[in-house]
């Protein structure tokens, strides 16, 4: 029977059609990658907000050129690198392109797989109405999602914005943070003046997503920083 997934966001390198899936443990990470990607962005939106997507971020296509070295810098922690971009008059509220896939997958068993009946079939997965779709994310939420401490209090002490917003979701640094295991960073951002009352475009605060998260040491800072809601 052939299985049909609903829209959603996949990442990784550009995808070829029809790949044979021959590995039963790929097969069990495609299934676990498409259901953790179920309720991210559709056909006109740019990226998926905080609030629409608990679940990994997707694996972009990536950043090309010096934004792709950035967003590396950012990602693996690297101080030296990201001050060394600042330093070259890079903005701290600078926002990097990065592209990723988002398509619709259908699992088809492959019928040539000679495995016994009693294995795991292997699947062929092929894409359809696949489509390139681009986020636009402030150096600091770079630094807040990769659980980077040391780069995102750099970016702070070089004057980026705390509370400066992701489009189209509105999401800020701190909500990002409120989902995170490391309260390091909640901390951080509201010793900075890192604001709890705003909402997202889907009504949803920083102390709404980390109780909804399971973060409770991320509670108790917010809800200490003023938060009721």
């Amino acid at each position: 029977m052939t299985r049909v997934l609903k829209s959603e966001c996949f990442g990784g390198g550009p995808v070829t059609a029809g790949v044979v899936m021959k590995d039963k443990f790929t097969h069990i990470l495609l299934l676990i990658a498409l259901v953790s990607t179920a309720g991210c962005t559709g056909p006109g939106q740019e990226t998926p907000s905080v609030a629409e997507k608990y679940g990994p971020v997707p694996t972009e296509i990536g950043a090309s050129g010096e934004e792709g070295q950035l967003l590396l810098a950012i990602r693996n922690g690297d101080v030296d690198t990201v001050s060394r971009f600042l330093d070259a008059d890079k903005s701290p509220d600078s926002r990097i392109d990065i592209a990723y896939t988002w398509g619709e997958a259908v699992l088809i068993p492959d019928r040539e797989d000679e495995q016994p009946m009693s294995a795991m079939p292997a699947f062929k997965t092929v894409w359809r109405n696949l489509k390139v779709c681009h986020r636009r994310p402030t150096l600091l939420e770079e630094a807040v999602r990769a659980d980077q401490v040391s780069v995102a209090r750099l970016l702070i002490e070089r004057g980026a914005d705390v509370n400066l917003p992701n489009e189209p979701g509105k999401d800020t640094p701190l909500m990002y943070a409120a989902m995170r295991k490391e309260p390091a960073l909640v901390k951080l951002l509201i010793d900075n003046g890192a604001s709890p009352f705003p909402a997202n475009t889907a009504g949803e605060t920083s102390l709404v997503l980390a109780e909804r998260t399971g973060h409770p040491k991320n509670v108790a800072l917010l809800k200490k920083a003023g938060a009721t809601k």
